[in-house]
């Protein structure tokens, strides 16, 4: 998030770029992608001025 702010741009590329392996169940998928979702939060939580001087003031 702070890429964009400092002058990089982001560019699309029409090829594969890199190559994984997908979750064996459902189990499995909704395990990961609550994970995913959590980090992401916690990301944009921090990284976020309006929620980051929030979230520092209520663990001070």
């Amino acid at each position: 998030m702070r890429l964009p702010g400092t002058g990089w741009r982001t560019a699309c590329r029409h090829e594969i770029l890199a190559y994984g392996l997908s979750p064996e169940d459902l189990g499995f998928m909704l395990h990961q992608l609550l994970r995913r979702a959590q980090r992401t939060l916690q990301v944009m939580l921090r990284e976020t001025p309006c929620c980051s001087e929030a979230v520092r003031s209520r663990n001070a």
